[in-house]
């Protein structure tokens, strides 16, 4: 948005399982999402994430080094 404000959409994916034969690609989640961030100059003062799948919503709040 500005030097001081970014925002993007992500998308998160995975599976589970008990052991790794059991991995298969039918497993894997998808979960949409937005991230808002603050930051002075190239450090992230702060960011929200928020997410959502079948499972339901998840807000994440932090700081430091994005990704």
């Amino acid at each position: 948005m500005n030097r001081f404000v970014d925002v993007g959409p992500f998308v998160d994916a995975g599976a589970v399982a008990a052991s790794p034969g059991k991995l298969s690609a039918r497993n894997v989640r998808a979960t949409l999402g937005l991230r808002g961030a603050v930051r002075c100059r190239s450090r992230v003062l702060f960011h929200v994430d928020w997410g959502r799948s079948r499972e339901g919503q998840r807000l994440t709040l932090g700081s430091g080094v994005l990704f």
